[in-house]
């Protein structure tokens, strides 16, 4: 095909040598803009790879001979993880003879007048799952603030801001147990159960370079830290950033901004959006206006693109996962046969922990492992605002349905391709696109940049219609845009 002009742009700044960053507006053709990319360099070595395999999946086959097309973690298999292969086909170990093979003992800790104890196999998860963490940073070495905070054993303040004590404990506690067990995942012949993220850190802390000329990064503004360390030592070859910074939602989960590392002359800027046409664009542009962004869409698809109603959504997206499967349980009422997008596995296993709790007083899933009964699980809940609001929804959500229910809904769920309609997080929807897509009523309005760039990723999904009049935050801004033209008036 031929390039656009703005893609011309990008490959004469490739052409210049040195990194280079293209901010990339949804829908504005990046895997494109990167296979032409390749094509003009035939005669060099590069390398496609990406943090997201879909992406990968979906790029393979699309990009010329000289480049091959890896996710993150299996260039790092490539390159160091071979000999921890078998170790990631053994899962038989258990929690409590992981905390006896590390030498863990239980830990009695005292909130608001009872004991609780902290059995030897639980902080066996937490030290893993602290390595785990560890592992998606750019650390040199586990620490005791890699461990998760630990919900229900220290009193909220009276403004809902987290206390420590008890936590901070059980982190100098923990210290000697994190090094034993990323020694352990340093080792081929390790005994304890192995991680993809184990062998991923090994690679970055190696060093290691790899035999390329050119390095291709796609959505390189959602990374772990651990990659972006990758990518800055790979500072041999030519490399080339794609992705947009409007849309980098997981900076709650520590996600970092490759394209940060790249000099602001060498960035260049997609902004032709063939995902949609110029009404969704506008519509779109309000929320970019909002975060005061470096680049505005135009939309080069469908002309009839617009706001509006969907009276039959191909789908809806939420805030939050307790308002999805509300609308799941809508759309099942119905008759209809929606799909959860990305499958529903964490609600799954929430509400098996509840169910659990609810029967036996313990489970081992960890959100949920501290408390003895489901009563301390309502309580802290509604007591401890700060950094848990998904936790108190899936608390109301289990209440509302029970969590037999949630696991009969998500169990005997239809296939996507047999559904009527898709129903997720824009979380989960992110890099998809539907014909018409509805807004739900959980976006928090006047949210900070976090919560605009969420808003911006879910009203970038559409291709024909998008129905945000059910959606306050989005409906707000365009109620707040001094000069709005007649494709921007929401269909009453």
């Amino acid at each position: 095909m031929r390039p656009t002009d703005q893609q011309e742009h990008v490959l004469d700044l490739v052409g210049e040598g040195g990194d280079v960053a293209v901010e990339a507006g949804a829908g504005c053709g990046k895997t494109t803009t990167l296979r032409l990319i390749a094509e003009a360099k035939r005669r060099s070595r590069g390398r496609y790879t990406a943090f997201n395999k879909s992406l990968v999946l979906d790029a393979e086959g699309k990009f010329p001979s000289n480049v091959r097309v890896t996710t993150v973690h299996a260039m790092a298999m490539g390159q160091v993880g071979i000999p921890f292969r078998p170790r990631l086909d053994d899962h038989t170990a258990k929690s409590d003879r992981v905390g006896e093979m590390l030498g863990l003992e239980s830990q009695a800790i005292t909130y608001d007048g009872r004991t609780q104890v902290l059995t030897r196999g639980y902080l066996a998860s937490l030290a893993r799952r602290a390595v785990e963490v560890f592992c998606q940073s750019d650390d040199v070495m586990p620490e005791p603030h890699h461990v998760p905070y630990i919900d229900g054993i220290d009193p909220p303040e009276n403004d809902g801001h987290r206390t420590w004590a008890n936590n901070l404990g059980v982190r100098r506690y923990l210290a000697p147990f994190l090094e034993k067990v990323w020694e352990d995942a340093q080792d081929p012949k390790g005994k304890l159960p192995y991680r993809h993220a184990f062998y991923l850190k090994v690679f970055q802390l190696s060093g290691r370079r790899l035999p390329i000329d050119f390095l291709l990064v796609d959505e390189a503004q959602d990374l772990p830290e651990v990659m972006r360390a990758i990518f800055r030592r790979q500072d041999h070859c030519q490399r080339i950033f794609v992705g947009d910074s409007n849309q980098a939602i997981y900076g709650w989960l520590g996600a970092v901004n490759a394209m940060d590392d790249v000099p602001a002359r060498s960035r260049a800027y997609l902004s032709n959006s063939f995902r949609f046409g110029p009404g969704l664009a506008a519509a779109n542009n309000v929320v970019l206006d909002a975060l005061r962004a470096p680049i505005r869409l135009t939309g080069v698809g469908s002309p009839t693109s617009r706001l509006g109603r969907a009276p039959e959504p191909t789908a809806i997206l939420t805030r939050n996962n307790a308002t999805a499967f509300d609308q799941m349980i809508v759309f099942l009422e119905l008759g209809l046969r929606p799909f959860l997008i990305g499958g529903g596995e964490d609600l799954v296993k929430f509400a098996e922990g509840a169910l659990e709790i609810k029967q036996t007083g313990r489970t081992a899933y960890p959100r949920l492992a501290i408390f003895q009964t489901w009563a301390q699980v309502q309580e802290y809940a509604e007591k401890d605002p700060m950094g848990v609001t998904e936790l108190a929804l899936l608390v109301k959500l289990v209440d509302a349905y029970t969590p037999e229910r949630v696991i009969e809904v998500l169990g005997h769920m239809t296939a996507e391709a047999e559904a009527d309609v898709a129903i997720g997080t824009t979380h989960s929807a992110k890099g998809r696109e539907w014909e018409s897509v509805v807004l739900t009523d959980d976006f928090p309005e006047a949210g900070g940049t976090e919560e605009l760039r969420v808003l911006y990723v879910a009203g970038t999904r559409a291709m024909e219609i998008l129905d945000v009049n059910g959606c306050d935050a989005f409906r707000t801004l365009l109620a707040d845009r001094r000069t709005e033209g007649p494709q921007l008036r929401l269909v009453p």
